[in-house]
C-alpha cells in the first residue's frame, strides 16, 4: 500500500510510515472492512429469510444497523389463501437454476479484537521509545529533523528583524541549537547542508553582535577599546574604515590636547596630517589650530611663515586680510645695499627695467662676495657706479615683499643670469658704462637659469 501522507511503497501490515513516521490511518472501507459478513443465498431460500432478517433498501443503499428480529418480518396472521404442501403445479425447470442469484448483504457487526491494536501501540512504543528496528530509527531521524528545521525556521524570521545585541544573540542561540540537531542526524536528508547553514549564521550574529558593541563603545568616545573591536571583525561590515576612524580621533584627541597646552606647532603636525588624510572632523580644528600659529608667528615678527599659514587658510575668518598684513612694501627703485669696496668713477652700470611691469630685484657678486643689492620698480631705471671686473648677476621677481632677507619668498622666481658662452654675464670696462635691459625682447646676449630662494 501507499502511505497516505507521502505516498512511499509500505507493506499492508505497516501502522507507521518508514519515511515520514506517521500512523497510517485505514482507509479500506470493504464490506469485511466494515463488519459485515457476506452471503450468497437463493431468493427462494425460506430458512435463510427465517433466520435472517431481510429488506429489499439493501439493494439500494450500503448496509445499516438494521434491528433484529427473532421472527420473520412479515405479517404471520392467516390469509384467505389456499395452503399448498407442495407448489400447486407442476414444473419441470428449476427457477433457482434460471434466475440470476443476487448477493444479499446482511449487516452483522462482528466484535472485533482489541489485542491487535494493542499489540501495535505496544510495537510503536517500543520503535519510538527503543529505536528499535529501521522503522523506529527513521521515524526519530524525522522528528528531530522536523524539530531542528523548525529552529531554523524561528532563528531566520529572529536573524532577519535582529537590530540589536539581544536580537542577535537570540538568532544565534536558536540557530546553534538548529546545528547541533542537524549535526547530529549526519547524512540524513539534507541536515549536513542546513548544518553549515547555521554555523555560519551562528558566526554571522557573532560579528553582528560584536560589531554593535564596537560601535557603541565608538559612540562613548571609547576609541580605544572600539579599535580592537573593529580591527578583531577584519573587515566585516565595513570595520576597516572605523578602525581608520578611531585612529583618526584618538590622534584629534592628542592634537586636542597638545593645543590646550600652547604647543601650536606639534599640534599642527598632527592636524596637518590629519586633514591630508581626508579626515572631515580634523578640518575644522585644523584651521583653528593653523590659525592661531600664524598669529603667533606673526607677534613673533616672523611675518613670512605667519604670511604661509594664513595664506592657506584662504576664506576661513579674516586668514586674507593678516595674510597681507604679514607682507612689506616693496622699496623704491634704486640701490638697496652696496659693498663700497667696488665704487668707482670711472665706470658704471645701468640696470633699465623701463619696458617692464614687473618689480626686480637683483644681487650682483664678485665671487662669493656680495657687491650690491638692487631693487627695481616697474618702468624705472637705476644707475650707480661699479669698477671694472667680472661679475655674477642673480635676478628675482615676485607679487609679495617680505624684506631683503625673505625677498619674495616662495611665491617669487629665481634666477641666475650667464653670458651665451657660460662665462659670468656682467663684465665692465674702465671707462665704460654698461647696461643691463630687464624683460628684453629680441636678441640677448644673456641667459637666465632659474634657481631655488636658498641659492640667490
Amino acid at each position: 500500500m501507499l502511505c497516505p501522507y507521502c505516498n512511499s511503497e509500505l507493506p499492508d501490515d505497516m501502522v507507521f510510515c518508514t519515511d515520514c513516521g506517521k500512523q497510517i490511518d485505514t482507509l479500506d472501507t470493504s464490506f469485511h472492512e466494515l463488519g459485515y459478513e457476506v452471503f450468497e443465498v437463493s431468493p427462494y431460500d425460506t430458512e435463510f429469510y427465517n433466520t435472517h432478517p431481510y429488506d429489499a433498501s439493501y439493494f439500494d443503499s450500503p448496509p445499516y444497523d438494521a434491528p433484529h428480529y427473532d421472527t420473520p418480518p412479515y405479517d404471520e396472521q392467516p390469509r384467505n389463501t389456499p395452503h399448498y404442501d407442495t407448489p400447486p403445479f407442476e414444473t419441470s425447470f428449476d427457477p433457482a437454476a434460471t434466475i440470476p442469484q443476487p448477493v444479499i448483504y446482511i449487516q452483522q457487526p462482528k466484535q472485533r479484537s482489541k489485542i491487535p491494536i494493542v499489540i501495535a501501540i505496544v510495537i510503536a512504543s517500543i520503535l519510538v521509545l527503543g529505536g528499535g528496528g529501521f522503522g523506529g530509527f527513521a521515524l526519530v531521524r524525522h522528528i528531530s529533523y522536523n524539530k531542528a528545521f523548525e529552529d531554523y525556521r524561528t532563528a531566520s524570521i529572529f536573524f532577519e528583524n535582529a537590530d540589536s545585541i539581544s536580537s542577535f544573540r537570540a538568532a544565534e542561540e536558536v540557530y546553534q541549537r538548529a546545528s547541533s540537531e542537524f549535526a547530529r542526524l549526519g547524512d540524513y536528508q539534507e541536515a549536513k547542508i542546513y548544518s553549515t547553514i547555521c554555523s555560519n549564521r551562528v558566526a554571522l550574529c557573532q560579528k553582528n553582535t560584536n560589531y554593535i558593541e564596537a560601535m557603541e563603545l565608538f559612540n562613548e568616545g571609547k576609541y580605544e577599546e572600539a579599535k580592537e573591536v573593529f580591527r578583531s571583525l577584519s573587515g566585516f561590515n565595513g570595520s576597516w574604515e572605523m578602525v581608520d576612524q578611531c585612529n583618526y580621533y584618538m590622534q584629534l584627541i592628542e592634537a586636542i590636547k597638545l593645543y590646550e597646552q600652547g604647543d601650536y606647532a606639534a599640534a599642527l603636525v598632527i592636524f596637518e596630517s590629519l586633514n591630508y588624510q581626508g579626515f572631515d572632523k580634523a578640518a575644522e580644528n585644523f584651521q583653528i589650530a593653523i590659525y592661531a600659529i600664524a598669529n603667533e608667528l606673526y607677534q613673533d615678527g616672523n611675518y613670512y611663515e605667519a604670511y604661509k599659514l594664513f595664506k592657506s587658510l584662504k576664506r576661513y575668518q579674516d586668514a586674507s586680510r593678516r595674510a597681507n598684513a604679514c607682507t612689506i612694501s616693496f622699496p623704491d627703485s634704486g640701490v638697496y645695499s652696496f659693498n663700497n669696496d667696488f665704487n668707482s668713477s670711472s665706470s658704471d652700470l645701468v640696470i633699465d627695467g623701463s619696458k617692464s611691469p614687473k618689480v626686480y630685484y637683483l644681487k650682483i657678486y664678485d665671487d662669493s662676495t656680495l657687491v650690491a643689492c638692487i631693487f627695481v620698480e616697474p618702468r624705472s631705471v637705476v644707475r650707480f657706479n661699479l669698477k671694472p671686473g667680472d661679475y655674477i648677476v642673480k635676478q628675482s621677481t615676485g607679487p609679495v615683499w617680505f624684506g631683503d632677507e625673505i625677498m619674495f619668498g616662495d611665491e617669487g622666481t629665481y634666477y641666475l643670469l650667464e653670458s651665451d658662452d657660460g662665462n659670468n654675464a656682467l663684465t665692465i670696462e674702465d671707462g665704460y658704462t654698461c647696461t643691463l635691459f630687464l624683460n628684453a625682447s629680441g636678441d640677448g646676449n644673456l641667459t637666465a637659469h632659474e634657481i631655488n630662494r636658498k641659492e640667490f
